[in-house]
């Protein structure tokens, strides 16, 4: 977890190294503060008058939408068994053999990309 100034060097500093640690799995966690000069770093989040207990319930919500897009991107790849799948629609195939069908492509693209 990154949690860098919300100043524009902050913001910059933070972007940069989130996409360079993306294989890792680094987030980034932005606090509610202007940016501007005394408002742009976690001691000006409590000095607000934040305390230890809001940082967490950020943290947490932050988790929790986290978990919340990640759920919806693997709810397209769920199998209901009390209801089967009728015959997917043929999309990608090689000599009669099917190589892929409506569905099982995005689900394929998606444990491509986002799981390692």
């Amino acid at each position: 977890m990154l949690l860098y100034d919300f100043d524009k060097t902050g913001i910059d500093a933070a972007i940069r190294h989130e996409k360079a640690l993306a294989e890792y799995g680094v987030k980034r966690l932005v606090l509610p503060l202007s940016g501007e000069k005394k408002d742009k770093d976690i001691t000006d989040y409590f000095s607000k008058g934040n305390t230890r207990k809001e940082f967490r319930q950020l943290f947490i919500d932050f988790l929790d939408n986290l978990y919340s897009e990640t759920m919806t991107m693997l709810k397209s790849c769920e199998i209901d068994f009390n209801n089967p799948l009728t015959r997917a629609e043929e999309v990608i195939s090689a000599d009669d053999v099917p190589l892929g069908t409506q569905g099982n492509i995005h689900c394929k693209f998606i444990f491509r990309y986002e799981v390692k």
